[in-house]
């Protein structure tokens, strides 16, 4: 048989391949994204034409599995849903804290961002070294973010080897609040963090958990709910 050609799922994004096409489905080869899935079924003009090379239970099981997974948002609207039921529970948000690990279990790759520019004062973690962390404040976290994975955000994150950072958690609903503000509750977590340093508490998910220490004392004193803020959690103590 002549191969006509090789590349990946995500590289044939958006490509029709004329002829037949072979994708791999074992477990030292196959999708990991349901992205994936959609692209290497769709890549023929028939369904006839797309072969999958690999056991037959495991490559129906694998793309079932990806296809079916939700955005790091779909327990969490669940949890929602049965907390303004008659007779639902509360379990993951506390004290004005959204746990979404605990409502939705995702990869760090799996996270999206708020892309709008609100204000958000943020805690990153590096993916490669858990105990390398930093907090900063920006307008936009989805931007900032980029930047220090490129090695423009800050002297911080500028050392290549702790690169890429990850956001644990941030502080949002700040559209109310100038930057001034922002550095405010950055200098504050900052201080909580000391503060627990000093007492001997290193472990990287209570530093993350100093910031609702942050936002409770914030919105203690704020009388207009409609500018209290939040702190996301989006990491577990697990994954660090």
């Amino acid at each position: 048989m002549c191969h006509v050609g090789a590349g990946t799922i995500n590289k044939k994004t958006g490509n029709t391949i004329e002829g037949r096409c072979a994708i791999e489905m074992s477990k030292e080869c196959s999708p990991w994204g349901k992205e994936q899935v959609v692209v290497m079924l769709s890549r023929t003009h028939c369904a006839k034409d797309t072969i999958i090379v690999g056991d037959r239970e495991f490559a129906v099981r694998k793309m079932w599995d990806l296809i079916t997974v939700g955005t790091e948002w779909s327990r969490y609207v669940e949890d929602l849903l049965k907390r303004m039921s008659i007779g639902g529970s509360q379990s993951t948000v506390r004290n004005g804290a959204v746990v979404t690990p605990e409502a939705y279990p995702f990869r760090i790759s799996d996270m999206s961002l708020p892309d709008d520019e609100s204000g958000f004062v943020y805690f990153l973690v590096s993916v490669r070294d858990c105990g390398r962390t930093y907090i900063g404040q920006t307008t936009s976290i989805s931007r900032r973010l980029k930047n220090h994975n490129s090695g423009w955000g800050a002297k911080g994150t500028a050392e290549p080897q702790y690169r890429p950072f990850a956001v644990a958690a941030y502080i949002c609903g700040l559209s109310h609040m100038d930057k001034r503000g922002r550095e405010g509750l950055e200098h504050k977590w900052k201080e909580h963090i000391l503060e627990e340093k000093r007492r001997g508490m290193t472990d990287v998910y209570t530093w993350v958990l100093q910031g609702d220490r942050v936002v409770q004392s914030y919105n203690d004193y704020q009388p207009d709910k409609e500018n209290h803020i939040r702190l996301v959690v989006t990491i577990s103590r697990s994954s660090l």
